[in-house]
């Protein structure tokens, strides 16, 4: 998440998914939730945008482990 140094009420999230499915998904179960826990800290409905990623550098993450 990233606040803009300009507008500082505008607010950045970037997700990435391996598939347009696991986005529709996230989109249709928990972002809803994930909505209405925000809704009293934001002015107006977040603004959604879809986009392709054509070319990406990849980073390996190291996998969590169990507690």
């Amino acid at each position: 998440m990233d606040v803009s140094d300009i507008e500082s009420d505008q607010i950045l999230a970037v997700s990435f998914w391996k598939s347009r499915q696991d986005a529709e998904r996230y989109n249709r179960e928990p972002y809803p939730k994930v909505n209405d826990i925000i809704s009293h800290l934001v002015e107006r409905a977040p603004v959604i945008k879809t986009f392709n990623v054509d070319t990406s550098t990849s980073h390996k993450l190291p996998a969590k482990k169990a507690a």
